[in-house]
């Protein structure tokens, strides 16, 4: 049997769960359809509960994988000297970000095994060993709810949204993600067939659902086989699409598909975008954003802080641009891979993850930006709405109709 773990940790957003979707069920899905039973403990869900670690089957348990991020690496390692505490004979592998950028360098902390991106999926390692079978293919699964807490990750983030990852693989190499260092510059897409069957059984215990991939419709055969799908089953849905790609689709369409809000990189207008390699002008960027807002789809701009070369200035530049366009903005803080893998403790104890997420190199992050988190602007000059609460508002209008 295989454990999957993740540390004890305060998530450093909600919407950062859709990663405990990832790892944890989507995961559990694949190795059940590969035959190998697992448990799950999620601390980013359950710290309040620490004691609930012990109470899973330790004699039963084969293998520990524990998820880690740049954002919990310290409470990674504290999790694995507690799994090495208890009685019995196992293994310890890491798996996630953290695996991708430290590699063998993690054996010094005492962990028996690390992923190695590129190879295969978490899915197809972890089975490779237990079994010993290193070639099985695994293909991409739906998320099996009954192996995580997903009330509580609905209620963590106040909305009842289930997390499907449909592709693996970025075609941008973008020096701030992990998409590309997990899985290659290659996309491999989730059987459409896989979504309905999830669909058909799951509807009754989530309210919408989001795709997870960076760029969701870059399979245009897939995305419209998806839209088919979505419009036949009145599916609620989002999903992150690079703007260089998006301009391509009617946006009515994906509205009248159920779609309610598209998620873009955008990090900044500033200088550092010449390092990001896309594609795509900044007007036309705004002109998309406000063709979104006017087909009734929210645009969730992610912007990056810290960004080397970047200015405070420029993503206050950046964020008030998008909202003139009917943009809503979200900051992530930029996470020095460099300097992660140089000395990940130090690095950790600098603040300098998610956790930190208005620092900045240069100097502290505006106050306006920080009131422009998460927040919706209005078109008609009327005072913002919360993602939150227009997520409430949307699902009764819904469910008046």
């Amino acid at each position: 049997m295989i454990a999957l773990l993740w540390p004890f940790e305060v998530p450093s957003r909600p919407s950062a769960l859709l990663y405990h979707f990832v790892y944890l069920a989507t995961t559990a899905s694949e190795l059940n359809s590969a035959g190998i039973d697992c448990v799950v403990f999620d601390g980013g869900a359950n710290i309040s509960t620490k004691g609930d670690l012990l109470g899973l089957p330790w004699d039963e348990i084969d293998l520990c994988a524990i998820v880690s991020e740049p954002s919990c690496f310290l409470e990674t390692i504290e999790l694995l000297n507690l799994v090495k505490s208890i009685p019995g004979s196992r293994l310890s592998t890491c798996i996630g970000t953290t695996a991708t950028l430290l590699g063998d360098s993690l054996f010094q902390y005492g962990f028996d095994s690390v992923w190695r991106p590129n190879e295969r999926s978490i899915s197809e390692y972890l089975v490779g060993l237990v079994e010993g079978n290193h070639c099985i293919e695994v293909p991409i699964r739906a998320p099996m709810l009954d192996k995580v807490p997903y009330e509580q990750y609905f209620s963590l983030r106040r909305k009842r949204e289930v997390t499907i990852e449909i592709a693996r693989g970025c075609r941008f190499s973008c020096y701030f993600c992990n998409a590309w260092r997990n899985y290659g510059n290659s996309e491999n897409y989730i059987d459409i067939d896989e979504i309905g069957r999830f669909i058909v059984g799951n509807s009754h215990s989530y309210s919408t659902i989001g795709l997870y991939a960076p760029n969701a419709s870059a399979n245009r055969e897939w995305f419209r086989e998806f839209l088919g799908l979505a419009s036949r089953t009145k599916t609620t849905w989002k999903a992150t699409i690079a703007p260089s790609l998006l301009g391509v689709w009617d946006l009515e369409l994906l509205s009248k598909s159920g779609c309610y809000e598209i998620c873009i990189g955008v990090e900044t207008f500033d200088v550092a975008k010449n390092r990001i390699d896309k594609p795509i002008l900044e007007s036309q960027i705004l002109d998309i954003v406000h063709r979104l807002r006017l087909s009734n789809i929210i645009a969730k701009c992610y912007l990056v802080s810290g960004l080397p070369g970047a200015s405070v200035e420029g993503l206050l530049y950046t964020a008030e641009r998008l909202r003139a366009a009917g943009g809503q903005t979200r900051i992530n803080q930029y996470v020095d891979y460099e300097k992660f893998i140089s000395n990940p403790v130090e690095y950790s104890l600098g603040g300098k993850s998610n956790r930190g997420l208005f620092w900045s190199s240069v100097k502290p992050i505006s106050t306006q930006l920080i009131s422009w988190q998460n927040k919706i602007p209005s078109l008609e000059n009327e005072n913002d709405v919360h993602e939150y609460d227009n997520y409430k508002l949307n699902l009764e209008a819904e469910k008046d109709v």
